[in-house]
């Protein structure tokens, strides 16, 4: 009888050494897809602000950023490094959707995704603020 309680306690401590390994021993899986520019050499996505409550990735799958096109800058004064006209887009199923700006601006940002797939952020107007001199911005959704 002694014998068995022994074998019992050894093939139960040898499971919970053993189990633990092998469950340390697998790798997550992921998925790492190129979402590609509009054109220019890079692809961004926003920072997440403050608290962190900017979202660039919804349940769904879908991805908000903002990419370069391949048309310089003629308002940005801070060449290198962003050169470039930008624009907000949004990524689904494998579709890079440029979103554009408002009437007459240049470039767009993005704030967030909701779970719907709505994006917020901001786009250049044909509008010169008078206090930056530079192109004034709204909000957009």
């Amino acid at each position: 009888m002694r014998l068995d309680i022994r074998r019992a306690i050894a093939i139960y401590g040898f499971i919970a050494i053993v189990l633990p390994l092998q469950l340390a021993a697998q790798h997550r899986r992921y998925k790492l897809i190129d979402i590609g520019t509009l054109g220019g050499p890079a692809s961004y996505f926003t920072d997440p602000g403050i608290g962190g409550i900017s979202k660039v990735l919804n349940n769904k799958g879908m991805l908000a950023g903002k990419a370069d096109l391949a048309t310089p800058d003629p308002n940005n004064g801070n060449c290198p490094p962003a050169c470039f006209v930008t624009h907000a887009f949004r990524w689904d199923e494998g579709v890079l959707t440029d979103l554009g700006t408002l009437p007459g601006g240049e470039n767009s940002d993005i704030g967030g995704i909701n779970a719907r797939g709505w994006v917020v952020g901001s786009s250049t107007t044909a509008e010169i603020d008078p206090f930056l001199n530079a192109p004034g911005g709204h909000a957009t959704l």
